[in-house]
């Protein structure tokens, strides 16, 4: 049976790490899922460590902090982060905010799905509010291509995926070049950040492809 977990990003609740999860299996991707909020992973390390032992790894944004120094089959990371500053982070995400409040994001547009998120992100930093906050520093120092360069040599195929219109990490030729020179291929998909939590079954069929 094909089974793959599936890590949140940065205050994604449950409700949406539950979507994404669902999808992989009925958009006939995988045959069984495990699905986790971010939150949740880095509080349970040795859980997500069994969890992900020699199964295929999808993660979101931050999600890829929860993996490391584990030994899934392979890693499909979206979104990953890469250097940055929290101060920088904290007017992306104003500025993802104000985008998605006013309904404007970068392809399919959904009233429905832009308050399933704005719901679960709410309910999430809500009752979890530490547990989000405290991982600021770490996401603003982690570099997604250095990990999967690591990934790489351990014997994990990684791959990194991006959305063409990303507010928090953009890839540009200086992204493309830095990995290339690791032996690293960034792929790019359509949409922006969050696309795939607030559209699963579109995302991963570009995902999957």
């Amino acid at each position: 049976m094909t089974r793959a977990v599936y890590i949140g990003g940065f205050g994604n609740g449950k409700t949406l790490a539950r979507g994404v999860g669902g999808a992989l299996v009925e958009g006939g991707h995988y045959e069984d899922e495990d699905h986790f909020t971010l939150s949740w992973a880095i509080d349970n390390p040795e859980k997500v460590a069994r969890a992900v032992d020699g199964v295929d790894v999808l993660t979101h944004s931050a999600g890829l902090l929860a993996v490391r120094g584990t030994k899934p089959k392979t890693i499909r990371a979206v979104g990953a982060p890469l250097p940055s500053s929290i101060p920088n982070l904290m007017y992306c995400a104003a500025k993802k905010t104000a985008r998605m409040t006013g309904h404007s994001l970068t392809g399919l547009d959904s009233f429905k799905a832009v308050n399933s998120y704005n719901g679960s992100s709410i309910g999430e930093l809500t009752l979890h509010p530490v547990g989000n906050l405290k991982l600021l520093r770490q996401i603003s120092n982690t570099d997604a291509i250095d990990f999967a360069k690591s990934a790489k040599v351990a014997g994990i195929p990684t791959w990194l995926i991006y959305n063409e219109h990303d507010d928090f990490f953009p890839i540009r030729e200086r992204e493309h070049v830095l990995a290339g020179a690791v032996g690293i291929s960034l792929e790019m998909i359509p949409g922006q950040h969050d696309q795939l939590p607030l559209y699963p079954a579109d995302t991963l069929n570009q995902i999957y492809k």
